[in-house]
């Protein structure tokens, strides 16, 4: 289990009216077949972690299944070797081991070879209280820490990442001009 104690980011606990969360410990670990409850529980129900990745990413054709997420859990756990892809899905958590909070989470697709391992930003999220505090660059550095552990244990070099995104704003100029999103609602309607 990866994780990080990031306590030296107390200041980004703080509930928004700025008042102290007494939820000190954030931490940030790859969910594993142990805790495939965060995306599907065992009744069939979605699990934390799911929930607030279907809200972030409402529109069915945008979003991964959680059956989809579970089958990346599952491959995930198995060994990493060249050639390979693998995901690997996060979890940005607040608490103790007794009260925690799902706050975001975040997908990776990793490719392989033996000259090279590239990363796939994918699917990010943090739940609406949290947002605009640095959340998400700590998701963005566990990602890019998690996939050069990886490529360094193969003798792999980490060259790049490619971040997918359905934001206009940070689309080039061709793929704005010829997407199918209406853009009238931010990018956030449904695509034809």
């Amino acid at each position: 289990m990866y994780e990080m104690a990031l306590n030296r980011f107390e200041d980004l606990l703080r509930w928004p009216n700025g008042t102290p969360n007494n939820r000190r410990h954030i931490s940030i670990r790859t969910i594993s077949n142990k805790d495939k409850a965060l995306i599907r529980k065992r009744d069939g129900s979605e699990g934390e972690w799911y929930h607030g990745y279907r809200k972030a990413f409402p529109i069915d054709d945008e979003r991964e299944t959680a059956q989809d997420m579970i089958r990346y859990v599952n491959k995930a756990e198995k060994k990493i070797d060249y050639d390979t892809e693998g995901y690997i899905v996060l979890s940005l958590e607040v608490g103790d081991d007794k009260d925690k909070e799902v706050i975001g989470g975040a997908t990776v697709n990793r490719i392989t070879s033996k000259d090279y391992t590239l990363a796939v930003f994918e699917n990010s999220f943090i739940k609406n209280p949290y947002r605009n505090r640095g959340f998400g660059k700590l998701m963005k550095q566990a990602k890019m820490q998690l996939v050069d552990k990886e490529a360094n244990s193969l003798n792999s070099r980490f060259v790049g990442i490619v971040a997918e995104t359905e934001d206009p704003k940070k689309m080039s100029a061709e793929d704005y001009k010829n997407t199918t999103m209406d853009l009238s609602c931010g990018g956030k309607c449904s695509v034809s």
